[in-house]
């Protein structure tokens, strides 16, 4: 590996990467695609290209995608591809995914494989019809959900697809006039971009301490009281 390239992977991490002392690491967590394949091919065989690195199936230090930050190495689905969840008692209503969300969208809505990037790490690595991804129904064998739906552990609630409806709304703006919600800051560590709520706001995926990687214990609905009044 040349000098540049070492020094793009320190930048990265340093800059992006790192976290509480107290926090867990993504190394062997669900979001270490390297770890989760080692445990594929002692078993079978690779369900999808593993390039060997941890970061890369999201960041890269070369030829990221332009439209967003954070070096990201994907491209994003399509914001206007979702249903979108309705209430009548919100106080503001939902948006298309902003590209933050997106970000999380472009592997867990089943729309773009795992494994497709744009800047593979290194040569060699055979694309063929390994692309893995969450999509429900599944289509090949390398679909997640082919396996992880009940046969093998079920993980078929990180598969979102572009239904919305039944999730948490994301994009949204957050009201702190409304009586219902906590006044700003909200405390716990959650927080808002740009004053909306967003995936990011519950969930650190970098740090697997407290799973689904919240940003804190959910016992007794805590995660939710930080922001809902009941």
């Amino acid at each position: 590996m040349s000098f540049w390239r070492i020094t793009g992977w320190v930048i990265i991490v340093s800059s992006l990467f790192l976290v509480n002392s107290q926090a867990a690491t993504i190394v062997g967590s669900f979001h270490d695609l390297v770890h989760i394949d080692d445990v594929h091919t002692k078993n079978w065989t690779s369900v999808y290209n593993n390039y060997g690195e941890i970061c890369v199936y999201c960041h890269t230090p070369h030829g990221a995608n332009e439209n967003v930050s954070v070096l990201w190495n994907r491209n994003l689905p399509d914001s206007l591809s979702y249903t979108l969840y309705q209430s009548s008692t919100l106080s503001s209503s939902p948006q298309p995914p902003s590209p933050v969300s997106l970000l999380c969208l472009s592997c867990h809505d089943g729309t773009i494989a795992v494994d497709t990037i744009l800047n593979m790490p290194n040569t060699g690595v055979t694309l063929g019809s390994k692309h893995g991804s969450m999509k429900v129904p599944f289509d090949t064998v390398y679909d997640c959900v082919a396996c992880h739906s009940g046969w093998i552990r079920d993980f078929s609630g990180t598969f979102l697809g572009t239904d919305l409806s039944n999730n948490h709304p994301v994009s949204i703006e957050y009201s702190a006039s409304d009586p219902r919600l906590k006044p700003l800051p909200l405390a716990n560590g959650l927080k808002l971009v740009d004053n909306k709520v967003e995936c990011v706001s519950c969930h650190d995926v970098h740090n697997p301490q407290y799973r689904p990687f919240l940003r804190i214990p959910d016992t007794g609905s805590a995660l939710c009281y930080t922001c809902h009044n009941k």
